[in-house]
């Protein structure tokens, strides 16, 4: 037999007051909860906005990165052109040593380069005549240089004929336009090889370069004189020149040797061009 629940007034009270403090502790979780959710979402967001920073990050990494890497194939390009100029260089060295030795130029590479030149950047006043041979060797100072003119060189018509092509490039000389002379004379080689005229064609090229301030192109010229007309009248003033080319390009010791060849190969040479050299090596202080 179950018991029977009597209900009393005591007893309601109890339940009425026992209901009254659970409310407020469910009320309590359920605002936990709605605290928790906000806060889930904020972290949400903050996840997302970091996410998209990052991705950002990333994008301004690979840029950087992008960057550096053409900076890196810009300075590997200027260290190979460096190392060219470097072989370059000791090739000329070992071309010049050659030279001061007197040794045969058969077949030697000068390691200058084409004897070829872009249009001068300067002329120098006057015509290149010195001691009835040649441009001028001494115009170190280069104060009357007027501007260079910009040419086409297909106003430049060489003759067909080898005499006639070299005073057609020879007029351009004498009247000072060195820019039609420099491309008149490169064509005249170029066209006529072997002709009698040749020999001294490539000596006034030099003497063109050495005028306008070609001077790499200058003393290829006349390293190429030297190695192919050894026996050329010219053989004395082709050294002379070819030491003033490498003394204004600032190679003193080997512009000073070459100079010294003048008069230990020549000692007969013009007293004009001995007289010029020892001007050339008091300029440079050779010892």
């Amino acid at each position: 037999m179950r018991p029977t629940l009597i209900v009393t007034p005591f007893l309601v009270a109890a339940l009425t007051s026992l209901m009254l403090c659970a409310a407020p502790a469910h009320a309590g979780k359920k605002q936990d909860i709605e605290l928790l959710q906000q806060q889930v979402a904020e972290l949400q967001a903050a996840l997302a906005t970091l996410s998209q920073n990052s991705g950002r990050a990333n994008a301004d990494m690979t840029v950087k990165l992008s960057q550096m890497q053409a900076e890196n194939q810009r300075l590997t390009g200027e260290i190979e052109g460096l190392r060219n100029q470097v072989r370059q260089l000791t090739s000329r060295m070992d071309t010049l040593s050659r030279v001061v030795a007197g040794e045969n130029f058969s077949g030697l590479d000068t390691g200058l380069g084409p004897a070829r030149a872009t249009t001068p950047p300067q002329a120098q006043s006057g015509t290149a005549g010195d001691g009835g041979s040649g441009a001028t060797a001494d115009d170190s100072a280069a104060t009357d240089k007027p501007s260079s003119r910009s040419v086409d060189p297909g106003t430049v018509i060489l003759p067909a004929d080898p005499a006639a092509a070299y005073k057609y490039a020879s007029d351009f000389l004498l009247t000072g336009d060195y820019t039609r002379a420099r491309i008149a004379f490169e064509l005249f080689v170029e066209a006529h090889p072997s002709a009698p005229q040749t020999p001294d064609a490539r000596f006034r090229l030099g003497e063109i370069y050495l005028a306008t301030g070609a001077n790499s192109e200058a003393a290829q010229a006349f390293i190429n004189h030297i190695k192919l007309y050894p026996n050329n009248p010219r053989a004395p003033e082709a050294y002379l020149k070819l030491g003033t080319a490498f003394s204004r390009m600032e190679e003193t010791t080997q512009a000073c040797n070459i100079f010294k060849q003048v008069r230990r190969k020549f000692p007969n040479a013009s007293p004009i061009i001995l007289q010029r050299t020892d001007v050339e090596m008091r300029r440079i202080n050779c010892r």
